[in-house]
């Protein structure tokens, strides 16, 4: 499991193992869907433990950050929710892949959002990051 915050993490495996019925093993996986190192590790620290991913949850989101920039220059929601979500399922795609190929299995990758969708600026103001900038 992905996440920035350890104790978060910790608090939302707990939840998940307390509501089913087998044991599991889940993994925290650090990292910050705003830089690009952290998604390169988290996704190389996943390809070192595990050759098969079923599923791929993409779930992070942000909204009404201070003005500020990911490491590679995105505005820090769009970097954040849309090209963070990229940068991590491009490594990880040939284990999809892979697991997609075995018999039985069943492989997805979900991209979750919200309705706060309704109240981004408009498309043009989106891809000019000067002018998002501004907001």
């Amino acid at each position: 499991m992905g996440a920035r915050s350890e104790s978060k993490a910790a608090e939302a495996i707990k939840s998940i193992k307390s509501s089913i019925p087998d044991e599991v093993e889940i993994i925290w996986l650090p990292f910050d869907l705003a830089s690009t190192k952290l998604i390169r590790n988290a996704a190389e620290q996943f390809s070192a433990q595990s050759q098969r991913l079923d599923i791929l949850v993409l779930n992070a989101g942000v909204m009404s950050l201070p003005p500020g920039e990911t490491e590679i220059g995105h505005e820090i929601q769009l970097g954040t929710n849309h090209t963070g979500h990229f940068l991590l399922t491009k490594p990880l795609l040939p284990a999809l892949l892979r697991t997609a190929e075995e018999p039985d299995s069943d492989v997805r990758v979900v991209s979750l959002s919200s309705v706060g969708h309704n109240l981004a600026p408009s498309f043009d103001t989106v891809i000019n990051q000067e002018r998002l900038r501004k907001g």
